[in-house]
């Protein structure tokens, strides 16, 4: 009867310690399948940090140039009215007959303070 009692503890020890075994090789399974994707993860993230440092690279070169332009169309802008000013100076000193003009031939337009904005 001791012996059968033995015997029947021994095989429910046994079960239990196989059981024990099939989950923990589960577990073991779960947390190489669990460390797989984290280093999958982990590589996707830094190609994604690579990627990101490159486009805000291209960024910074973007805002210079566009500071750039902006600067030169400033400038653009700024010859266009002095331009605008001269033009339409001339254009009304052409409408003038040279004999009733005031101005003397010798006048240089770009040396009169009131068209100080074309230098």
């Amino acid at each position: 009867m001791v012996k059968g009692k033995v015997d029947h503890d021994v095989a429910g020890l046994m079960f239990t310690i196989e059981d024990q075994d099939r989950q923990i090789n589960g577990l073991q399974k779960q947390l190489r399948k669990q460390a797989k994707q984290i280093s999958d993860l982990s590589l996707e993230l830094q190609a994604s940090q690579r990627q990101y440092a490159g486009v805000n690279e291209q960024l910074g070169t973007s805002q210079k140039r566009a500071l750039n332009l902006t600067q030169d169309l400033e400038e653009m802008r700024n010859n266009l009215e002095k331009s605008h000013i001269f033009n339409s100076f001339a254009k009304e000193l052409s409408k003038v007959p040279s004999k009733t003009t005031m101005v003397p031939e010798h006048y240089d337009v770009k040396r009169d303070p009131r068209f100080a904005l074309m230098d």
